[in-house]
């Protein structure tokens, strides 16, 4: 049973991670400064430039 827990836990995980891509990039096509879109998105700084980048 682990391992299907596990499994979906990584499904969880990376639908939470394209949800908040998109939200990072929506909020940056709005005009939101990138410390903005920390405070807003509640991630880091490093996820958002690595975001932003592709």
């Amino acid at each position: 049973m682990k391992i299907v827990e596990d499994y979906a836990q990584r499904k969880v995980d990376e639908k939470l991670e394209e949800t908040n891509k998109k939200f990072v990039i929506n909020l940056r096509k709005k005009g939101f400064s990138l410390d903005e879109i920390v405070e807003t998105a509640e991630v880091s700084l490093d996820f958002v430039k690595k975001t932003l980048s592709k």
